[in-house]
């Protein structure tokens, strides 16, 4: 019986493209590769677990699945930690995707910064943030990797959105909106755009009406009062995607 992800993890691994090899960094209890395994997308899978802990789980899963002759299982930080893989050796799988997921964009930005070249060669990499989403969405524009694909989740009541990217080296132009509704949803007008963006609206009137309220705000800075006029103006701007959505 193949293993039962929850819809954020289904869509993750429907979102792998078809490869010899697998990275899942930071891979919890290893249901992402197992299932992938299951479902022949790829041959072999690496996970990496930063603490022994959560590693061993790991390997217990894939031992019940009778899978422990397909995984490596590697101790370390990050896509770096891949240096230590005999996988990745003299690059005997040239075909592979990464996994990062279920982590924030901060700690995602990191890991892919610390670990670019192994980025820069795979086939493609799926990112799925649980936070600080325009800090990625800049940092992979800046860094020459491409949104290939992407999509929201819904799963409880919570919604998610997944990456796939890839590095092609061509630094992108962007607008601040791009950092808050990418432009690869709006394009192909996502069953959740809608839902999504009324979120972010409401996380966005938030934050406006906090700095409206500060008690310093009249003796702020001209920067902070332009982060401010920026923050309303990417306000307009999702309620005018928003409009040509109806």
């Amino acid at each position: 019986m193949l293993v039962i992800l929850n819809p954020r993890l289904i869509t993750i691994a429907d979102m792998v493209p078809k490869c010899r090899l697998v990275c899942d960094i930071g891979t919890d209890h290893a249901y992402l590769p197992i299932f992938l395994l299951e479902k022949r997308v790829c041959q072999k899978a690496i996970v990496t677990e930063i603490n022994q802990g959560p590693l061993n789980i790991a390997c217990s899963n894939i031992s019940k699945k009778n899978l422990q002759n397909h995984v490596e299982a590697v101790l370390g930080d990050g896509i770096k930690a891949l240096e230590k893989s005999l996988y990745l050796k003299d690059n005997k799988y040239e075909d592979f995707a990464i996994v990062i997921a279920g982590m924030g964009g901060n700690l995602i930005v990191r890991i892919l910064e610390e670990g670019i070249n192994y980025a820069q060669k795979a086939k493609t990499i799926i990112l799925q943030p649980m936070s600080k989403l325009e800090i990625v969405y800049e940092w992979l524009m800046k860094h020459g990797f491409d949104i290939i694909d992407e999509e929201l989740v819904k799963d409880g009541n919570k919604l998610y959105n997944v990456l796939a990217v890839k590095w092609t080296g061509i630094e992108k132009t962007y607008n601040p909106i791009d950092l808050y509704i990418s432009r690869r949803l709006v394009e192909k007008k996502d069953p959740l755009l809608k839902e999504y963006i009324y979120w972010k609206i409401t996380v966005l009137d938030k934050i406006i009406t906090g700095l409206k309220n500060s008690k310093d705000y009249e003796q702020e800075e001209d920067n902070e009062k332009g982060y401010l006029a920026r923050l309303i103006n990417i306000k307009h701007e999702m309620m005018g995607i928003l409009e040509l959505l109806q």
